[in-house]
């Protein structure tokens, strides 16, 4: 090694012929370019095809429209002020974009965006340790492919995937030991959600050993950011966050849990035993490396620790965002990892190093590619991802949703409310009729838990003559979240029976109903629809739906 604690460049002609500097940075952004494209390309077409839905995709763009409006983002598609669900502060500087670009595929484009940025501090962090524009390029190429990261861009939006990027940004900065850089970047990335507090204190809690005044600043940041984080979300909701609830199988209160861990650290153990493949998804696309600087992850742990211990199961894989607090700090060892591997390549395998050593760059390549072919988005047929409609079914369906207006109140079905949220009040179907998997309580989150096991109002039906809502949007061969398919229909049919709305629009999967609608010749048009004639509602509902799907 060299006296900057670098390893010694690999010396293999092609190798250096192919990537010159002057070439180089031409090959950096051309993955990215490649990178952006594709995803936008995907993530906006899952939109088209009503793959995002109301639950998350609906939240985050009302909240921005409304922002973007001046007006509080109290968001009705989730009955709580957005600050009162996480600490989206962040979502106050993406609303700008949305007075030139007025579209939830404004965020998915951003979130694209970003996460691509993240090549660069990878790129030169490599670059820095390993004096080698080959061997940065290459963990460029094994960052975009890592499914993890891959994921995290395509499972809608969300505010938390921009901590990644500014991450890695941060520890390049930290590297180069430009501290504005650095805490500019750790106070981006807490803008993104409360518990990004906790990362930014194993930061500084490994930092502290060796560059104390900057550990000790660290630890400063990530409990004064955590504090803040959570009491924001205590006033605006009024209580303190209910995501207790997630880890309510190991104790009714934070330091519960952490205290039944503590006298029970064998149970840890096996916690992270039973969940191997976890670990195997996140390590086999680097190759392992990280594991060979195995301090680089410690930042990690918090995150890691709150998803294998959540009751929420979408948290203990790597298909959705939880990872994104998790992915850089992996990414970063990795470097390290292979860094301290050459060094001890270069000194017990002399004559042999450089070849070995470009092996494993090789392989570290093969498996990053692999690895997205393997486990990322690109491993299922992208066409069915999260949508259950083809693109020619969800354009028939937008065009059967162009009747309601833009400026009035709507309640739509899961499906749909990400098509309908740039508006002041839009309600998650059956809110606001029967509050279910609403507001900021324990409540809620047990009814997203439950997934299908919500219960209907008692006073849902005399609700539906008193509430002013204008107009109600179903889709019922999709996601009947919060209910099972039964509940679901006898929801749909107490609400046709109710000649308070009137059936205005009937496509071939959705329906539009208006309040004040002529009810009778409502059900006649479902009924027409049907290929029936009736007067009775469910009737004609379910010959609708019959043929609906004798057509798919």
């Amino acid at each position: 090694m060299n006296s900057n604690n670098q390893i010694a460049p690999i010396d293999i002609r092609f190798m250096v012929r192919m990537f010159t500097p002057r070439i180089h940075n031409v090959v950096l952004i051309t993955l990215v370019f490649v990178y952006v494209i594709i995803f936008s390309c995907l993530t906006c077409s899952l939109f088209d095809r009503l793959g995002y839905m109301n639950f998350d995709m609906g939240i985050f763009d009302q909240a921005t429209y409304l922002i973007s409006h001046e007006e509080e983002p109290f968001v009705t598609l989730r009955g709580t002020h957005i600050l009162a669900d996480h600490f989206s502060v962040i979502l106050y500087l993406l609303a700008p974009l949305y007075v030139l670009f007025p579209s939830p595929k404004t965020l998915l484009v951003v979130q694209t965006v970003a996460l691509a940025s993240g090549v660069f501090p990878v790129y030169w962090l490599a670059k820095e340790k390993t004096g080698t524009p080959f061997v940065a390029l290459i963990f460029s190429v094994a960052y975009l492919c890592h499914p993890a990261l891959q994921w995290s861009n395509t499972y809608e939006f969300h505010p938390d995937t921009l901590a990644t990027p500014a991450f890695l940004f941060a520890l390049y900065y930290l590297n180069q030991k430009r501290w504005i850089g650095y805490f500019s970047a750790l106070l981006f990335a807490a803008l993104t959600k409360e518990n990004v507090g906790l990362t930014i204190f194993f930061i500084g809690f490994c930092l502290f050993p060796h560059q104390r005044n900057m550990g000790v600043a660290t630890l400063i940041t990530g409990v004064a950011t955590l504090c803040i984080a959570l009491m924001t979300i205590r006033y605006f909701n009024g209580a303190p966050s209910p995501y207790v609830y997630l880890y309510s199988q190991w104790g009714a209160t934070p330091f519960a849990v952490v205290t039944h861990f503590v006298l029970n650290p064998k149970l840890l153990l096996t916690l992270f035993w039973n969940n191997y493949s976890y670990f195997v998804f996140l390590l086999t696309p680097l190759l392992f490396l990280p594991l060979f600087a195995p301090e680089k992850l410690l930042p990690a742990l918090p995150a890691i620790a709150t998803n294998l211990l959540s009751n929420r199961s979408g948290m203990h894989n790597i298909e959705e965002q939880y990872t994104a607090l998790i992915t850089p700090f992996f990414i970063v060892a990795a470097i390290a990892g292979y860094e301290r591997l050459s060094y001890w390549i270069h000194h017990l395998a002399k004559g042999y190093a450089d070849l070995i050593c470009y092996g494993v760059l090789m392989n570290l390549l093969l498996w990053a590619c692999g690895g997205t072919l393997l486990w990322g988005p690109f491993s299922r047929d992208t066409e069915s991802l999260y949508s259950v409609f083809s693109i020619e079914e969800a354009r028939e369906i937008r065009e059967t949703l162009s009747v309601i207006p833009p400026t009035v109140s709507v309640s739509a079905q899961m499906g749909l409310g990400s098509q309908l949220s740039q508006r002041r009040f839009i309600y998650h179907f059956p809110n606001p009729f029967s509050k279910n998997v609403w507001g900021g309580t324990k409540q809620a989150l047990i009814e997203v838990a439950s997934i299908e096991g919500a219960t209907l109002s008692a006073d849902y039906n005399s609700n539906i003559a008193r509430t002013p809502v204008e107009y109600i949007a179903l889709v019922p061969l999709s996601s009947c979240f919060p209910f099972s398919f039964e509940r679901y229909m006898h929801t749909i049919t107490l609400l046709l029976k109710n000649p308070a709305y009137g059936v205005i629009t009937v496509g071939k999967n959705a329906i539009v109903l208006r309040r004040g609608a002529n009810h009778k010749s409502g059900i006649q048009l479902l009924a027409r629809r049907g290929d029936i004639v009736t007067d009775d509602s469910e009737q004609a509902l379910w010959a609708w739906l019959t043929r609906s799907h004798s057509r798919r």
